[in-house]
């Protein structure tokens, strides 16, 4: 891999922690974490996580070239990219998806599911899904199976039961298999739990909720309708959290909602509307199911926009959109609540895009030629939860 250097100081900012432990929930807290800021001048596409330590994913380029596929080495002041070895390969805003191992990597594109072998440098599958490839769009996908290369899709338009008509303009989950080049099953995202159904003109065209466990999927076609759960093979469920949000209609029915899952932590976080703005709560399964809102400052108002969850389920970024700051919220089963207060980052400008690094862990966001990186793994939680 061709490798590019960049380098920058590091931003430090001053920080009083000797009274932390006094401070009421509804105070802004600083996160007590050292950033970093590193200077990139090429037009950035999308970022995304992986799970080789100190990396990131990044699709970019120069003006006037094509995107290319990036491995993007951190090592606080210093950005290493390790270019990906195909030139034909052009990836445009495709995302990476879960990984299973450091070895390979699938892309989640507009109208393609991209295998590479990362080890080799190359792309081992290209798969265009089913019927009309102009048609299709693969709105996200998680991987299920890494070696049987079998991946589940949130899918428009509605095929046919022999995937070769276009039937309506509704969306189905799939699950494709990129290895065979073909799909393996599709149910419409409908309140006939997986019936077809006929599409009225308020539902054509409308994007469903839909968001990812490890093991399920939780989804609702719009927010007039309940929630519905299935697991990787498409099957529907009973689920915890599915009983949660049902159960809690006052909270999320008729109302715009998202969602981040961490499964093995056994909790999500909801953003949702709540009168003219948005709230925040942990929706927790393990031991009793229960909903705790998160305790905001009156003039934090959470964005959907940016809206992410670090790869461990330990912590939460949003933002406010209204220049009023950037913000993470730190998560553990541990803690009263299952979370600590929100805490500011010093970086308040927009965030055009934000990902992760897996390890040591960490976040990235990156806005008007430049990234801001934290080391999370500097953090020590004791110093705020005493």
């Amino acid at each position: 891999m061709k490798r590019i250097h960049f380098y920058t100081g590091l931003i430090f900012m001053i920080i009083n922690l000797s009274d932390a432990k006094d401070r009421k929930m509804d105070s802004i807290n600083i996160l007590p974490v050292k950033s970093c800021k590193i200077d990139f001048h090429k037009i950035v596409y999308s970022i995304f996580p992986l799970i080789s330590p100190q990396t990131f994913g990044l699709i970019c380029c120069n003006k006037g070239d094509e995107p290319l596929l990036y491995i993007v080495t951190l090592h606080n002041s210093k950005l290493e990219l390790n270019v990906f070895g195909d030139k034909k390969f052009e990836p445009y805003d495709d995302m990476g998806l879960n990984q299973c191992n450091q070895r390979e990597l699938i892309l989640n594109g507009r109208r393609i599911l991209t295998h590479l072998d990362l080890e080799k440098e190359k792309m081992s599958v290209e798969y265009w899904g089913v019927g009309d490839v102009l048609l299709n769009n693969y709105q996200k996908a998680k991987v299920i199976d890494s070696d049987k290369k079998l991946v589940l899709t949130v899918f428009d338009p509605l095929y046919d039961e022999k995937y070769e008509h276009v039937i309506n303009n509704t969306y189905v989950l799939t699950i494709e298999d990129l290895i065979n080049k073909k799909r393996i099953k599709q149910i419409p995202i409908s309140t006939l739990s997986g019936e077809y159904k006929s599409a009225t003109n308020s539902d054509l065209g409308c994007i469903p909720d839909v968001f990812f466990g490890d093991d399920f999927t939780i989804y609702r076609e719009n927010e007039r309708y309940n929630w519905l759960c299935v697991d990787n093979s498409l099957n529907q469920i009973e689920h915890p959290l599915l009983k949660l949000l049902n159960d809690n209609g006052a909270l999320f029915l008729n109302r715009t909602t998202s969602l981040v899952i961490s499964q093995k932590n056994g909790y999500a976080v909801a953003l949702y509307s709540s009168g003219k703005q948005n709230s925040l709560s942990v929706l927790a399964w393990n031991n009793q199911p229960s909903i705790i809102p998160v305790n905001l400052k009156t003039n934090i108002l959470p964005s959907g926009y940016d809206y992410s969850m670090s790869p461990s389920g330990h912590w939460v970024f949003f933002e406010t959109g209204k220049n009023s700051g950037n913000y993470l919220i730190y998560l553990d089963n541990k803690l009263p609540g299952c979370h600590l207060p929100p805490m500011r980052l010093d970086y308040d400008g927009y965030v055009e895009k934000v990902t992760w690094i897996t390890s040591p862990e960490g976040l990235v966001v990156y806005n008007d030629h430049a990234f801001h990186y934290w080391n999370l793994a500097d953090f020590d939680v004791s110093k705020l939860s005493r």
